[in-house]
């Protein structure tokens, strides 16, 4: 992470020094870093599942959501709670970031997020869900989308396919699944759940 904040810096000196003189430049070199930093964030997550670190503690699943959709810049008036529960025994940083990669797919494939929903599941589960405004998903589509390095037929480029299939490792590393259906009035919705 050190180069890439040190990347960061200098962009942001440069650009505020005026020195390259082409403000779409400036543009690029941060898309580009961002993406990077992106993409080494989920293989430390990656690298947090295969060795088992998982960190339980009780959470706040509304202000977990809530963090999320500030990170993503997204209007925390998306946000729809449908549970009671005041705490969640999980990981805060390995569910921030499935939430991410949820809000992610839904503004890349899915045409913008449409809702975020914290709700109670069966069993005393909770789950996290994330409608899109998409065109929802092809038959069969579903059926593989929580895999390593898949992409879907709206990819944009940029990505390696990994978000998803971390959603599903973070969901099972916390006792709970997966899910992707298309939605009776247009969209998708994707969700995982956390073991009560």
């Amino acid at each position: 992470r050190t180069p890439l904040g040190h990347l960061r810096v200098l962009v942001d000196t440069a650009r505020e020094r005026g020195e390259l003189g082409d403000a779409r430049l400036f543009d690029e070199l941060e898309r580009e870093i961002l993406e990077i930093d992106q993409l080494v964030d989920q293989l430390l997550v990656h690298s947090r599942l295969e060795f088992d670190h998982v960190e339980r503690r009780p959470i706040d699943p509304v202000a977990l959501a809530v963090r999320a959709l500030e990170r993503a810049g997204v209007d925390a008036s998306l946000l729809d709670v449908v549970s009671e529960r005041e705490t969640i025994a999980g990981d805060a940083t390995l569910l921030g970031r499935a939430l991410a990669n949820l809000i992610a797919n839904a503004r890349t494939h899915g045409r913008g997020l449409a809702a975020l929903r914290v709700r109670d599941g069966e069993a005393g589960e909770l789950c996290f869900e994330v409608d899109d405004r998409g065109p929802g998903f092809d038959e069969g589509e579903t059926d593989t989308m929580f895999a390593a390095f898949v992409q879907g037929r709206a990819h944009e480029g940029g990505s390696l396919g990994l978000g998803l299939s971390l959603v599903r490792r973070i969901a099972l590393a916390h006792g709970g699944r997966t899910w992707a259906r298309n939605r009776a009035g247009g969209g998708a919705c994707v969700g995982f759940s956390v073991d009560g």
